[in-house]
């Protein structure tokens, strides 16, 4: 329940972020539920890795260890 909560809460800030002057381009990277889940509320997330952090944000870490590390619930990209 806390977790679904806090997967929702994140969403919204998602969809905020989407809708600004950054866009949906700049969100690089979430981990706020399945992707099913975040489809139905309306995501567009076709460019976003979801669940593994990218290669390119901490490139001296193995596949392995960029899989299992505590990951930000959004990174955004402004480059």
């Amino acid at each position: 329940m806390i977790i679904e909560r806090h997967n929702m809460a994140s969403v919204l800030i998602v969809q905020a972020l989407q809708k600004g002057p950054c866009g949906a381009n700049q969100i690089a990277y979430t981990d706020i539920g399945s992707s099913d889940k975040v489809s139905e509320q309306g995501l567009d997330l076709r460019n976003t890795a979801n669940k593994i952090l990218p290669s390119w944000l901490l490139p001296n870490l193995t596949a392995y260890a960029l899989k299992t590390s505590s990951q930000p619930d959004a990174i955004l990209s402004f480059t």
